[in-house]
C-alpha cells in the first residue's frame, strides 16, 4: 500500500477543479475521489476546509444556511453503497461537527476532520467506487472550499 494524500476534485482522479467556490444551484457538482481501475483505496479521513471573511453562527461561512445541503456518499456508478450523511444534508458549517466531531474555527477558516478509522475502520473504496460529496447550492461568496482525503492505495 502507498500513502495517499489527495484533494478531491470534480473528475475524481485529481485532474479537475479542486476549489468548490461556484454557484451549483442550477448545475450540481461533486467533489469526488475514485481509486482508479484495478486499484483499492482505504481512506482514513477526509478534511473539510471552508474559508471566508466571516462566519454566521447558523450559516455556511458568511452566507446563510444552505438550501439543498451537502451529501456525502460512496457510490458505484449510480448505485449508492453508503450514505454517510444518512439522508440528512449538511446545511450549516456546524453540521460537519455533528458528523465528524473533530471540527474548529480558526480565524477565517473552518476545518472539520472526519476520521473514518475512529468511526470503526478505514473507508474502503474498490475499483469503480467513488467517494462523492454533492454540492447543489451557491458557494460563490466563499473564499475557498475544498476536501482532502488521506489513507492508503494499492
Amino acid at each position: 500500500m502507498t500513502l495517499l494524500y489527495k484533494w478531491m476534485d470534480e473528475v475524481g482522479d485529481g485532474t479537475g477543479n479542486r476549489h468548490f467556490v461556484d454557484n451549483y444551484k442550477m448545475n450540481k457538482s461533486e467533489a469526488k475521489f475514485t481509486p482508479g481501475d484495478g486499484r483499492v483505496a482505504e481512506l482514513t479521513r477526509v478534511i473539510i476546509t471552508i474559508t471566508d471573511n466571516k462566519f454566521k453562527h447558523l450559516g455556511y461561512g458568511g452566507r446563510a444556511a444552505l438550501t439543498n445541503g451537502i451529501e456525502m456518499k460512496v457510490k458505484n456508478g449510480d448505485k449508492v453503497l453508503i450514505d454517510i450523511t444518512d439522508g440528512i444534508p449538511i446545511t450549516i458549517a456546524n453540521d460537519w461537527a455533528s458528523l465528524c466531531f473533530d471540527a474548529e474555527l480558526r480565524q477565517r477558516t473552518f476545518i472539520a476532520r472526519f476520521t473514518f478509522e475512529r468511526a470503526g475502520k478505514p473507508l474502503r473504496l474498490n475499483s469503480g467506487d467513488t467517494l462523492a460529496i454533492s454540492l447543489n447550492d451557491d458557494f460563490s461568496t466563499l473564499l475557498d472550499h475544498k476536501f482532502m482525503i488521506q489513507g492508503e492505495i494499492r
